[in-house]
């Protein structure tokens, strides 16, 4: 087993060396959610209308924005992070440029431009938001990981919400001015930002090589689970993203843009509301566990979305899922932090979200395929299927490593439940 240098303890998540910078963080990341959020309920227009073509369209015009991270982009800025003990200038740069990208974004005269676009937009978003998520990670420790995972993480749905609802605003004619406006509010934020880039980052006094970088990795086999559920995770965000605003248009004939931009964003308004519980839960659960329940009752909620012929059991399901999305996010990104090494977190949250990316492609190549070829029943059902998968791997996995009485994160456990390589003890 490689060896690892000792780790610094970070300060508490109250604390003000803490709050500060994960405020700061959390604002990046809540605007570039914002500027995925204001994507799906636009395709109708920004596809299939503008270049009159169909849902296998839209399943490219999404798969586009994945490539770079499959193509191991991320993974390559990860290893960069973790090699110079820096994230904070990369997560800028990257976000800064996923501004500019949005903002071109409703000017594109052809949709091979609009691919390139994406394309980009991608590759810049996703190496910000690996890095940003990784920074939340260092500013933790195992007994308040859970906390300030749920406080960092409140970011995604404020930044769903922002886009989701100001496309919801803008509707009809007005929809494309949601892209410039959240574009540029990313760029102005994130060159604000840029004034403390010479503050330290303390993540560790050991520079540690490649080689001990993946040595670190390989030593934590356990990081296969949550890449698991991410994978699971952003499949079915995928599959939702797609389809709630096709679905909604086609069976239901209400507007894409404001009936689908609204129930995306009363998922994310549950998702807010459930954070903080959440991070209470998977303290006294332990993260396996409420993984678990998390997929579980999602996976559940997606098989009844359309299985009633109602807008308003589909948008009320979709509501009541974004607390389940909470309670299977929150703890998968607890046991990324809590199964790799300091030395290796930047990689490690790479990885993750490779897979996540991999998922996020399947997912939206198989809405489009699915949904043209069996009808959106079928294919919200396969979601919630795979759903319950990952709570039934969720739970084997609790049962084999962690079944003795969990003990609380805030206190020493009596029984390791998370090994690592590398962590802080």
């Amino acid at each position: 087993m490689p060896v690892t240098p000792p780790q610094p303890i970070a300060a508490s998540d109250r604390s003000p060396e803490t709050i500060w910078p994960l405020v700061r963080i959390a604002a990046v990341t809540a605007l570039l959610f914002a500027t995925m959020a204001i994507v799906p309920p636009s395709t109708d227009a920004l596809v299939r209308q503008r270049f009159g073509l169909g849902n296998e369209a839209v399943s490219l015009f999404f798969i586009a924005h994945s490539l770079p991270q499959v193509l191991l982009l991320g993974l390559f800025i990860g290893l960069l992070s973790d090699r110079l003990r820096r994230r904070t200038p990369l997560a800028l740069a990257g976000a800064v440029a996923t501004g500019i990208t949005t903002m071109a974004t409703p000017f594109m005269s052809s949709f091979g431009a609009l691919i390139a676009l994406r394309l980009v937009d991608g590759a810049t978003g996703i190496a910000a938001l690996g890095l940003l998520m990784t920074r939340a990670v260092d500013l933790s420790t195992p007994a308040t990981r859970s906390r300030t995972m749920a406080l960092y993480l409140a970011a995604i749905p404020i930044g769903y919400l922002s886009g989701s609802f100001a496309m919801a605003l803008f509707g009809g004619d007005r929809w494309d001015f949601a892209f410039p406006l959240v574009g540029a509010l990313l760029v102005v934020v994130s060159l604000l930002l840029a004034v403390d880039l010479r503050r330290p980052e303390p993540i560790s006094a050991f520079q540690p090589g490649l080689r001990q970088i993946v040595a670190s990795l390989r030593g934590a086999p356990r990081l296969l689970f949550p890449c698991f559920f991410g994978f699971m995770d952003k499949f079915t965000f995928a599959l939702l993203a797609l389809l709630t605003g096709l679905a909604l248009s086609d069976r239901y004939q209400l507007s894409a843009i404001v009936w689908g931009g609204s129930a995306l964003g009363l998922l994310w308004v549950a998702f807010l509301l459930a954070g903080a519980p959440a991070a209470r839960i998977t303290r006294r659960l332990g993260a396996w566990r409420t993984v678990a329940v998390g997929s579980a009752g999602y996976g559940v909620l997606l098989i009844l979305l359309v299985a009633f012929d109602s807008p308003l059991v589909f948008v009320g399901a979709l509501t009541l899922a974004g607390a389940f999305v909470a309670l299977q996010t929150i703890p998968t990104y607890v046991l990324v932090g809590d199964l790799a090494g300091t030395a290796s977190r930047a990689t490690a949250m790479a990885a993750f979200n490779l897979v996540g990316s991999f998922g996020i492609m399947a997912g939206f190549a198989f809405a489009g395929w699915a949904s043209e070829a069996f009808g959106y029943l079928p294919a919200f059902a396969i979601g919630g299927g795979l759903e319950l998968l990952s709570a039934i791997v969720a739970l084997i996995a609790w049962r084999r490593w962690c079944a003795a009485p969990v003990a609380s994160q805030d206190s020493a456990p009596s029984r390791p439940t998370a090994p690592a390589v590398g962590s802080i003890t």
